[in-house]
């Protein structure tokens, strides 16, 4: 749209590498991009679909992690995701008997799904006090910002299955103190969305809310959907959106 832009695309193996591997490799790639074509502390926009948001959300980890050579050598750095699967999909866990379970099937499932299991220590976290994926905390010049698919049930999103919940459960946090709980999926989910950027400011709508006396679901409802966009089409299609082109536009 333009010649404002250079375009440079990530080409990944989805399938035979782990996502946390591809995160890698792409963190190690986007240092490349600094240092040999657009220079230090010069802005960056990544838009990622699917589980490329989760491989560029791992990539702003890892820089975020690194002292030596990190994020903080880039300028601006925006993530737009685009109906990233934050919530993870069903399968076992890494440690104990279903653990071991795992490392059974490991052989059978495609490593590309492997790091994509909710369960998995690349969404929940280690006992050697790595983050999971969703949890990492992202300094000020990152801004992590997810959108969705009005339609499909390939990666949900806050009007979707139990993660419909979660306008109940904000107004319990902001009205009561009352904290966010829920499975493993919801978890992972919301810890996506209270690491984003737009969350800063849903916080603020949310406690004008309560301010007003009017903090209920359906006000924090549409406080998402402003926060957090959802554009038509499905899982595949959303990329085509018009809609969608005219927001990374626009915020850019």
């Amino acid at each position: 749209r333009g010649s404002r832009y250079q375009v440079y695309v990530l080409v990944y193996d989805s399938r035979d590498t782990r996502v946390s591997a591809n995160g890698e490799m792409f963190a190690t790639e986007l240092r490349w991009l600094r240092d040999r074509v657009i220079g230090p502390k010069k802005d960056l926009t990544i838009v990622g679909h699917s589980m490329g948001a989760i491989v560029s959300r791992h990539a702003l980890n890892v820089l975020t992690r690194d002292h030596a050579d990190g994020i903080d050598r880039f300028g601006k750095v925006r993530l737009v995701a685009v109906d990233p699967p934050m919530h993870g999909y069903p399968g076992l866990g890494d440690h104990g008997f279903l653990g071991a379970l795992n490392g059974i099937f490991s052989g059978v499932v495609p490593a590309g799904y492997m790091d994509m299991r909710a369960e998995s220590d690349f969404f929940r976290g280690n006992h050697k006090g790595v983050r999971g994926v969703m949890d990492q905390p992202l300094p000020g010049n990152v801004r992590f910002e997810p959108v969705f698919a009005q339609s499909g049930d390939t990666a949900l999103d806050y009007t979707e299955g139990e993660l419909a919940a979660l306008p109940d459960k904000l107004v319990s946090l902001y009205r009561d103190g009352v904290p966010v709980t829920g499975s493993t999926q919801f978890m992972n989910f919301f810890n996506g969305i209270r690491t984003s950027a737009p969350y800063f400011d849903l916080q603020i709508a949310m406690r004008g809310m309560k301010d007003d006396g009017v903090l209920d679901a359906e006000h924090v409802r549409r406080a998402l959907l402003q926060a957090f966009p959802r554009f038509p089409g499905d899982h595949t299609t959303v990329v085509n959106s018009p809609e969608l082109l005219d927001y990374l536009e626009s915020r850019h």
